[in-house]
């Protein structure tokens, strides 16, 4: 009996709910304006919607609804007239009386929200006004652009007025930054008067030839193209693509829609388009942003800099554009004595002095910058040569390259340093007597007497390491390798820093079984341990190519056989075995407790009998809290696990089995 009685509720309520909806749907239909002439009102399309979708017998609106379409003075925003709909006024009383339709209550009368207004007071004029001057202030940002790109492109004998390059090119943001925060205006709701400034940014074009120009005379000024013609087509096409279709034309039916849906994918296209040519123009600009009028001409002194790019306006119209930009505006150029400044200019004449400098050092001493034709102890025994730091060669070479490249600022080397080679008691820190050729180049670098002498009178050195080739390739020098003990200390000190890093690259790799892991034998690493070869003469003799028919099918072993795991991640010396098993888990899935770990390494592997090394040295669960430190582990090691199928059987147990009766079954 319930059930009836229900299932009767249902259906008069879905039959009250149709006779609601077909009520709503003459109201706005008699809603509909048909007749431009006739009188109308203005109304929230959110409203509207919500009020048709509401399915409860009276309608209230809430306060949220209301608010979508209005501005801060409770009136129609200018830049949500898409949000709004034209209905007819004669039916305006019948939507708010009607019993389906929307109704007001006190709560909407206290806050003043108004649901249905005039067109003559239904726009703010508030918002109207300040929205309007907005959109004319960036019209006269685009014209005042665009006149100065063309007066900074001729000869004015006007009174003229230094503006730096990138500020003659983002001068624009500055100016809209300024009246907008002047005037309180949200740019969240001005985007489309907002992308008014975006003919003001520069496009690839006129990158390239402000450039041109800045790096060009006066004669290649001239005959650039005028940027002005640029922005103007620039602007034609923006205004063509964002026109709609004129229906009333006298285009037929057919075509008029095929030109519609032309223009609107040339639309669609320029908007997909839009965000990739922002970000390229911001990865151009780099990380620093022009914050300030000319900023990008002022040195550090607060005098303009003798290397910066910089163009030239009238003073009328710099002083228009000033006063647009209102306080961004760096306040060295009001400065009377606004001229290139002196100490940067004697820095820079001293910096093209020393890039002269390193071109004719790269002359003179060509074979050191390629560190070819060193002195040989084959080659040259008994003759005298100099030793020099390799951290000094590796500063002099960058010098040179900073003058091949022609930098704005270089600065030479001070001095000779071979400070680093020597200890305390004025000896070499390192045994060259033992040491191979390529082992004494990566602490020094020898050089002839006729390059020491270039060198010596360029840069006073602060200690003089001479040497020669024995007759039997000992390199011998003066001073002598320090007896002191501190070659031993020095040693020791290198040996233990390789083991103490952050973030370095360790590898871990997955293997079959230990055989499989290479060995290290006389400090090289060798190849797994290959199985012995059988007896059988089958096995003898070179193989058999195979078969056509064989050659693309896969083996079976090698369709069956599970995908060995390789990886590298960045680890600390800091860090334990704990943390590699459970990067090994994130990769591979399998647990910590599953895996078995090898360290393979000249100081881990175990020595055998013959001293020719032996078996990697196998981890415990006792190991898991040792760093890598502790255990020997250097940047670039890698480090082996396996995890055979057998274990990971055994350690799921009973639960393995009883999965795959259930499959049986």
């Amino acid at each position: 009996m319930a059930c009836k009685c229900y299932s009767s509720y249902q259906n008069v309520n879905h039959q009250h709910q149709a006779e609601m909806r077909k009520e709503k749907e003459a109201l706005l239909s008699q809603c509909t304006v048909v007749d431009p002439s006739e009188s109308y009102s203005l109304i929230s399309e959110p409203l509207l919607s919500a009020w048709y979708n509401d399915d409860s017998l009276k309608y209230t609106p809430q306060p949220s609804v209301l608010a979508q379409a209005l501005c801060e003075h409770k009136l129609f925003s200018p830049l949500k007239y898409n949000l709004l709909r034209c209905i007819r006024t004669d039916a305006v009383n019948d939507l708010l009386s009607h019993p389906f339709g929307i109704h007001e209550d006190e709560a909407l009368l206290k806050l003043g929200l108004p649901v249905i207004l005039p067109p003559e007071e239904g726009y703010c004029k508030t918002c109207v006004t300040k929205y309007v001057n907005h959109i004319l202030f960036i019209e006269r940002v685009k014209a005042l652009h665009r006149q100065a790109k063309k007066e900074s492109r001729s000869d004015c004998d006007w009174p003229v007025k230094v503006i730096g390059i990138e500020t003659l090119e983002y001068w624009p943001r500055l100016a809209l930054s300024a009246y907008v925060k002047e005037h309180g205006i949200d740019f969240e709701d001005s985007g489309e008067t907002e992308n008014g400034v975006d003919t003001c940014k520069r496009n690839e074009c006129s990158v390239k030839t402000e450039l041109e120009i800045a790096s060009s005379n006066s004669s290649k000024v001239n005959s650039t193209p005028d940027s002005s013609d640029v922005s103007e087509k620039c602007d034609t096409q923006v205004e063509k693509g964002v026109n709609t279709c004129d229906t009333a034309s006298t285009v037929p039916d057919d075509e008029c829609k095929s030109a519609c849906e032309n223009q609107t994918e040339e639309v669609e296209n320029s908007e997909k388009r839009t965000p990739s040519s922002k970000e390229k123009e911001s990865g151009k600009e780099g990380s620093r942003e022009l914050m300030l009028f000319n900023e990008d001409i002022v040195c550090e002194h607060n005098l303009r800099s003798p290397t910066a790019v910089f163009s030239k306006i009238t003073e009328e119209l710099a002083e228009e554009i000033m006063g647009l930009c209102s306080d961004a505006i760096h306040p060295a150029i009001y400065q009377k004595d606004f001229d290139i400044c002196q100490q940067c200019g004697a820095m820079l004449e001293e910096s093209v002095q020393n890039c002269e400098s390193g071109r004719l050092q790269k002359k003179q001493l060509s074979s050191l910058y390629l560190d070819k034709k060193r002195p040989h102890p084959v080659r040259d025994p008994g003759v005298k040569i100099y030793l020099i730091s390799r951290d000094f060669y590796h500063l002099w070479k960058s010098y040179v390259r900073a003058c091949e490249r022609g930098d704005m600022i270089v600065t030479p080397p001070e001095r000779i340093e071979n400070a680093s080679l020597l200890c305390s008691h004025g000896h070499l820190l390192f045994p060259v007597m033992v040491l191979q050729l390529h082992e004494i180049a990566e602490h020094a670098v020898l050089l002839w007497e006729e390059e020491w002498t270039i060198l010596k009178d360029l840069y006073q050195p602060d200690h003089v390491v001479t040497a020669y080739f024995s007759e039997g390739g000992c390199l011998m020098t003066e001073p002598v390798v320090c007896e002191s003990g501190c070659v031993e200390m020095r040693l020791a000190k290198d040996y233990e820093e390789q083991f103490s890093y952050e973030h370095e690259i360790i590898h871990v790799r997955q293997v079959n079984s230990v055989n499989d892991i290479p060995r290290r034998v006389g400090g090289r690493t060798r190849g797994p341990i290959q199985a012995t070869p059988s007896t059988n003469n089958e096995s003898l003799g070179p193989r058999k190519k195979p078969r056509l028919a064989s050659r693309g099918a896969p083996s079976a072993a090698a369709s069956t056989s599970p995908r060995l795991v390789r990886a590298s991640r960045t680890f600390s010396s800091t860090d334990t075995i704990r943390e590699v098993q459970n990067f090994i888990a994130e990769r591979t899935g399998i647990w910590p407790m599953l895996q078995t770990l090898w360290v393979c390494g000249e100081e881990q592997q175990q020595k055998g009998s013959d001293g020719e090394g032996g078996e990697p040295l196998q981890l415990t669960d006792d190991d898991r809290a040792m760093t890598l430190n502790a255990l020997r582990v250097r940047p670039g090691d890698t480090i082996y696990f396996r995890a055979a199928v057998e274990d990971m059987e055994r350690a799921a147990g009973d639960g393995v089995v009883e999965f795959n009766e259930m499959e049986e079954d």
